[in-house]
Formats: structure tokens, sequence, C-alpha cells
């Protein structure tokens, strides 16, 4: 009797310690809106014990999903259908011109605390589209032990993919 005692704390112990183990080195990926003095920066933040391995990203939008980055979709879906009505706006508001973009890929490791501006942005259009949710950018990651976590718009809290 002692000793299935004995095997059952150990195997409670193992158990234990695996989860102890797998926290340890647990990525949480957040996207956040940032806003102030005029500017729009959408930043994504690493607030985990370990790195996040990027393995898709994706942008929905009016219903449809865009297996590509932030800046791929603005720029394909966005500014070449209409890079004339751009490129007026552009010209005459100069305090839309300031525009910088961070890469976000399949592939990328986020490490434990990185933080990056995915956009940093005066334009007004792109600001709304990504600020409000109503271009919502999807991230699928890992952790180190595979385990695959879905970060949906700014926000959101990731879940655990099955």
């Amino acid at each position: 009797m002692v000793s299935i005692t004995s095997v059952a704390a150990i195997l409670y112990q193992t158990h234990l310690m695996r989860k102890q183990q797998y926290a340890s080195v647990l990525p949480y990926l957040e996207l956040w809106n940032n806003g102030s003095g005029g500017d729009y920066r959408l930043t994504l933040i690493n607030n985990g014990t370990g790195p996040a391995f990027v393995k898709d990203v994706r942008v929905h939008y009016q219903g449809k999903v865009y297996e590509m980055d932030h800046h791929g979709f603005w720029f394909q879906q966005m500014y070449l259908p209409d890079s004339a009505k751009w490129n007026v706006m552009f010209e005459k508001d100069t305090t839309d011109k300031i525009f910088f973009y961070g890469n976000l890929y399949k592939g990328r490791v986020i490490k434990a605390g990185e933080e990056f501006a995915l956009f940093t942005i005066l334009v007004r259009a792109v600001r709304g589209m990504f600020g409000s949710n109503t271009a919502r950018l999807e991230i699928t990651y890992t952790s180190i032990y595979d385990e695959e976590w879905l970060l949906k718009g700014s926000g959101g809290v990731p879940t655990r993919e099955e």
C-alpha cells in the first residue's frame, strides 16, 4: 500500500514539475493601440516568460481573410487600388506623411519582454481601421514546446489552440 501511495505521489509531483516547466517559458503576446499627440501606434508586446514563434499572420477585413501582415494588407488592399486618393491625402495634409512599420512574418521570433511598433503613423484612415479593429490582425504563434496560441486583434486575450 505504501509503494502505491509513493508511486502516486511521484507521478503527481512529476505532473506539477511539467506544468511549472511549461509556464516558465510561456509566451504571451498582446496587441495594443496607443495614440498621443495626433499619432497612432499599433504595438506588439510579448509579456510572457518565453519566446513566441510566429506561425501565421492574417488580417480580417469586411468579411474576408487576407493571408498577409498588416503592412502588406494596407499596401495591397488599401493603397494600390486607390493610390491617387492616398497620394492626394499625403500631399494636402503634411501631418499625414509619417508612416513607419515593423515587420511581422511567419517564422519571426519575439523574445520575452520584446515590444515593437507594427505601425507608427499619422494617417487618420489607417489609424481608424486598425485602431477600431475594423481590420483585425490575427497572429498564431507557438511556445518552445509547440503549444499553439491565437491572438485576435487589439486588446484581445490569446487563446490556446488544440
